[in-house]
């Protein structure tokens, strides 16, 4: 947590700090043009190019890598300390969709587990005093990624090796998945790896292999009015992985899966790594489409802590609004969690949704220690909708029931069915009423 004269401070003073540390850090004044590096707007790759203008900046001691009006296309961008990426408005920086245009494997982690994998397509690794900011746009060509969808039998020897990696403590640099036949692990689009005071500002972000935003180990992180949209499997909207401190406000996300998500390693492997996610508000955002507006896990292993949304909205259908997934492999918690003043339209599923288990995954799961998850400190208050299927489906794990859940005002004009409630305990009481 960020402190002031070494004493720890609690969210409500540590949001306006992170604002104030991240909104503005300070850069030399050096502005360097991709065109000045030999850029085209004409097809070409300017991969190189862009390579180049980040070192001028570095050289410079600090300075921004500016992407002027047209469309550029692109391999892997990698930013370095005091490197700021500028979209000038009319600027659209198209990816490849050609993976080995990302290679050398990076370190990376793939949903929760670290490995070796093909780069994000904007990376960077223990950066300090990094941002992409203005109006321009950051594009993916999907179809060489779309092929990847497909979960044969090579994929999911894949999945199965990567946990087992994970699972014996196997070290990081030996679990290279892009040395397995057809492994086909999608990266994210912005993936930041161990980054401190991070800042992603204005942009539009457009389509994804994987996940739009993926925050791993980071601190000191502010996402403001960004215009995120993506439709293909897995298509998260913003994850933040074992990260502390962090401000989402003003944004706009149109989602092919959950919207904004915290997590913080799988299984053993983020318990050994034992990082939490902490201090995290996300106010004032809309989303038009997804399954979670605001989700917790399932990769959870290293605990979720001092979470808030609220003033959030959504114009369209979701399949859920606060959504709380574990499994009985993670162990881990989440505690102190707020989700509040939330307006929807439709909510396919229910509008609170708490599940210890999924069987559909429970195949991954044989041989694996089994360690519940606490629960404990989840407010939800001030919830509408105009249609729901459910407002509750919360089921805790009968060997650690879900305590202190308080739920105030959550309702919707058409409900279809009455609440789902098990396994959750409250102080004084017997079974959790599902309004108070």
């Amino acid at each position: 947590m960020l402190s002031e004269n070494g004493v720890k401070m609690s969210l409500r003073f540590v949001v306006p700090l992170v604002a104030l540390l991240s909104a503005g850090f300070p850069l030399a004044a050096e502005d360097v043009s991709i065109v000045d590096c030999g850029a085209k707007a004409d097809g070409t790759k300017c991969t190189s190019a862009i390579a180049a203008a980040v070192e001028r900046c570095v050289a410079f001691g600090g300075g921004r890598v500016i992407v002027p009006s047209g469309t550029w296309f692109t391999g892997r961008v990698l930013l370095a300390s005091n490197v700021e990426l500028h979209l000038d408005e009319g600027a659209v920086l198209e990816f490849s969709d050609n993976p080995t245009d990302y290679l050398p494997a990076v370190r990376t982690a793939w949903e929760g587990i670290e490995c070796m994998n093909v780069s994000p397509l904007v990376s960077a690794y223990g950066a300090t005093n990094i941002a992409i900011s203005g109006k321009g746009m950051l594009k993916a060509r999907m179809a060489g990624w779309e092929c990847w969808y497909v979960r044969g039998p090579k994929q999911s020897a894949a999945q199965m090796q990567l946990m087992a990696w994970g699972a014996n403590d196997t070290p990081v640099e030996d679990r290279d998945l892009t040395r397995l036949d057809e492994a086909n692990k999608r990266p994210p689009f912005i993936g930041f790896n161990r980054c401190r005071n991070v800042r992603l500002e204005g942009f539009t972000l457009r389509e994804s292999p994987f996940w739009c935003i993926h925050m791993f180990h980071c601190q000191d992180v502010v996402l403001r009015r960004l215009d995120v949209a993506a439709h293909g499997k897995n298509t998260d909207g913003a994850n933040f992985e074992s990260t502390k401190d962090v401000l989402v406000e003003d944004c706009v996300f149109e989602q092919g899966d959950d919207v904004i998500c915290c997590k913080s390693g799988r299984d053993r492997d983020g318990r050994r790594r034992g990082v939490t996610t902490e201090n995290v508000l996300v106010r004032r955002c809309m989303a038009r489409s997804g399954h979670g507006l605001f989700t917790m896990g399932s990769e959870l292993s290293g605990g979720i802590r001092n979470v808030t949304m609220e003033d959030c909205s959504v114009e369209g259908e979701l399949s859920t609004l606060f959504n709380l997934k574990t499994r009985p492999t993670r162990g881990g918690f989440v505690e102190n969690v707020t989700f509040r003043r939330i307006r929807a339209d439709v909510v396919l599923e229910a509008m609170v949704n708490v599940t210890t288990r999924n069987p559909r995954w429970a195949h991954l799961e044989k041989g694996l220690e089994k360690i519940a998850t606490k629960i404990d400190g989840i407010t939800v208050e001030d919830v509408k909708a105009y249609r729901t299927k459910r407002i509750m489906n919360v089921c805790g794990d009968s060997h650690m029931p879900i305590t202190r859940l308080k739920v105030h005002s959550v309702s919707a004009e058409t409900m279809l069915l009455p609440d789902l409630i098990e396994n959750v305990v409250q102080e004084n009481q017997g079974t959790y009423p599902s309004e108070e």
